[in-house]
């Protein structure tokens, strides 16, 4: 796998976006043909949920045709401009990410308003065959701060770890757990943004979280309860790896991570790089504190005992069927109609119906002037006023 991915990251920028299949020399990675054609196309197209699947309340759409690609920040979430605002965009083209989304779509959007968790903007839609509209994914808005495992590369004041951040972050934890019944289950400095307006920590990426206590570890869909990611032991990881750059502890398996492993050594040894406000000891006063006043309080065991307890409904059921066939071991299903999860593009016969179309030109392609959206349409600006980004 590792060689077909470098022979693909070789040739990538220089494919047309219709290209689907490309053959290489196993021995030098040349390429030898390229294939555009449709029976070829093994690429996926999951099922994007109707809007109205979603309880909305206050919450906003947009169409993805209006989201200007600013930068792609990593495998499906690019920073965007709409109406000159910068957003983050998350969205899905892999079946794997199709609940995930969802659960993710849901708590983020029940958790917006809170002051140290970045707050969501709109819900992102496309409307398919013409009638109906259709989740593709998400919007939040940009903080420009940095996160908090490059801090230390700020160099204004807020690359400074603050004492109050600290506090700000397990007060957090304990709104997510008591409050919400929320767990994140990937607290980490790369999921902390500093917003320097309000000089104050905010947390993002929900696509491991979930309700306390909800969810088989064993079932592959959605995203189930850990108790191995338990946010308490996640916070105490953070504020060491803040501090020493020491990232090692977590290498290892979730359940092979334990807290005592950093909270039992006698010295954590600042990094030189790291600059915080007060001695590494009252850090660490802090914390073992507020661990303490955890484990008084007792665990939480279900999310429903939680005192404003968040819950959504699952993904329903999609009503577009497809014909199945028994020809994959891994299906286990017999011959006949199914609710169409996935399929191939390869598989869908023309007319059957709409697919979202997710191709975009190589990066290196995109000319100065020249703006892509997030439905892949491009539009040639060079001669034209440009409104700066705010």
């Amino acid at each position: 796998m590792g060689c077909v991915t470098e022979y693909l990251k070789r040739h990538i920028n220089d494919l047309g976006t219709d290209i689907c299949v490309i053959e290489v020399f196993k021995a030098s990675g040349e390429l030898v043909s390229v294939s555009s054609h449709p029976d070829d196309d093994e690429t996926p197209s999951p099922h994007y949920p109707p809007l109205q699947d979603l309880n909305l309340t206050s919450v906003e759409t947009v169409p993805r045709s209006v989201l200007r690609e600013v930068d792609r920040l990593g495998p499906n979430v690019d920073l965007v401009s709409n109406q000159s605002r910068k957003v983050v965009f998350k969205y899905y083209f892999i079946p794997q990410f199709i609940e995930t989304r969802w659960e993710e779509l849901n708590i983020w959007m029940h958790l917006s308003g809170h002051p140290n968790i970045v707050p969501f903007d709109k819900v992102v839609t496309e409307r398919l065959d013409g009638t109906e509209d259709h989740i593709v994914g998400f919007t939040s808005l940009y903080i420009p701060g940095g996160t908090l495992d490059a801090i230390d590369k700020n160099p204004r004041d807020c690359g400074t770890f603050k004492l109050k951040w600290l506090l700000q972050l397990m007060s957090l934890v304990d709104d997510l757990t008591y409050k919400y019944g929320i767990q994140h289950q990937d607290i980490a400095p790369r999921n902390l943004l500093v917003d320097e307006a309000a000089d104050s920590i905010m947390l993002f990426d929900f696509n491991f979280s979930a309700r306390i206590g909800k969810g088989d570890p064993a079932n592959t869909g959605g995203t189930p309860y850990f108790e191995d990611r338990d946010d308490v032991k996640g916070v105490i990881f953070t504020l060491y790896e803040i501090i020493t750059h020491d990232e090692s502890f977590r290498s290892l398996p979730h359940q092979d991570q334990h807290a005592s492993s950093v909270l039992d050594m006698e010295n954590w040894v600042k990094h030189a790089a790291v600059r915080l406000e007060a001695p590494v000891a009252a850090y660490r006063a802090e914390l073992n504190a507020w661990i303490q006043r955890r484990k008084d309080g007792g665990n939480m065991k279900t999310f429903t005992d939680a005192s404003a307890y968040i819950d959504w409904p699952d993904m329903p059921e999609p009503t577009r069927r497809f014909p199945y066939s028994n020809d994959r071991v891994d299906l286990e299903l017999e011959p006949g109609v199914r609710p169409c999860w996935t399929t191939t593009r390869r598989n869908i016969k023309e007319g059957d119906f709409e697919i979202i179309q997710w191709q975009r030109p190589a990066q290196k392609m995109i000319k100065e002037g020249v703006w892509v959206y997030a439905n892949g349409s491009v539009v040639d600006t060079s001669n034209e006023f440009q409104e700066p980004l705010q």
